[in-house]
């Protein structure tokens, strides 16, 4: 469809139905009976021959490429999604800053090695 979010985050994805069942390995754990799930809050979903704005994202999920201001596509929306995945798979924020130098230093520190000096 060529169209980016632009605002991935935990709070804009939802489950389809809250229905859950106690987990009989772990008391007090819930587990979701169904884990479909609805994006929400298409305010600033941008199709590819619209205008972009130059940053976009809730820091947290933004895309290095949205930080150093190269531009961006639906492919800015897969990273956010990695971001999230990471988050729900640790439970702790993958990207806990408020600083884009910062945040880049994270991501090389996450990712093993240095940003290419050119992004595709």
């Amino acid at each position: 469809m060529k169209l980016t979010h632009t605002d991935l985050k935990p709070e804009n994805i939802l489950l389809v139905n809250d229905d859950f069942e106690l987990c009989e390995e772990k008391p007090g754990y819930r587990v979701a009976r169904d884990v479909g799930v609805r994006v929400i809050d298409f305010g600033g979903a941008t199709f590819a021959g619209d205008h972009h704005s130059q940053m976009i994202n809730t820091r947290q999920y933004r895309a290095p490429e949205v930080i150093l201001g190269l531009g961006w596509d639906e492919k800015s929306d897969i990273w956010s999604i990695g971001c999230i995945l990471a988050e729900l798979f640790t439970g702790e924020l993958l990207f806990g800053t408020h600083e884009d130098i910062e945040h880049l230093a994270l991501m090389e520190k996450i990712l093993g090695n240095k940003l290419p000096k050119v992004l595709p």
